[in-house]
């Protein structure tokens, strides 16, 4: 057996294991608790914080907590090496309350928010629009943008950006469906085609 182990039976009040903030007030940001993971340090000596360990997993509470508001952030958080021990630990990545994930940022605002570079090794990456409609949001788009993206504005992400590569297929066949590569003029939206490509054939 390992040095702790926790024997439950699945029903409620013995499923596991429960951390509670122990205070009659917990405010939005405040931390609800976590786990550390750490050295002794070879002299017996280890961080007085969870978020001073070499790696950790901590709650945090979204909003102003009571009866009827619990909402909370997950957050994994890691030291980089030749960090002293008493001091906090890099928070990398988050789960808000609403499911969103950052990666490199604390207020993601969409699904997967990664602010930094990305690598990814596969055969292929496979991007699906949410809805088969007229209109922007109906069309798988990849956009290239220095620095006028708008985060956290839903609207603002089917127009940003200097130049997109867009897919339209509408559910239709041949000619009707088609690749483009547009840029933007000025503060107009996506208005000047670079390159339009038919699926019958047509370029």
């Amino acid at each position: 057996k390992n040095t702790f182990e926790i024997h439950h039976a699945g029903s409620d009040g013995d499923d596991g294991m429960l951390i509670v903030r122990d205070n009659t007030s917990t405010a939005a940001n405040d931390l609800l608790g976590g786990i550390g993971f750490d050295s002794n340090d070879g002299d017996g000596s280890f961080p007085s914080s969870i978020l001073e360990a070499s790696a950790y997993i901590a709650g945090y509470a979204s909003e102003n907590h009571s009866d009827s508001n619990k909402g909370g952030h997950l957050t994994f958080g890691t030291a980089p090496d030749n960090q002293a021990k008493n001091l906090e630990s890099s928070e990398r990545m988050r789960i808000t309350s609403s499911g969103n994930v950052g990666i490199g940022t604390t207020t993601p605002t969409e699904a997967l928010d990664i602010k930094g570079n990305l690598h990814i090794e596969g055969n292929y990456i496979f991007i699906r629009s949410d809805a088969n409609t007229d209109g922007n949001l109906g069309k798988p788009q990849i956009h290239f943008s220095e620095d006028n993206y708008v985060q956290g504005t839903p609207t603002s992400h089917n127009n940003s950006g200097n130049m997109r590569i867009i897919y339209d297929g509408d559910g239709e066949d041949g000619d009707s469906n088609f690749m483009a590569i547009q840029v933007k003029t000025a503060a107009a939206e996506f208005n000047k085609t670079l390159l339009h490509m038919q699926l019958g054939g047509n370029v």
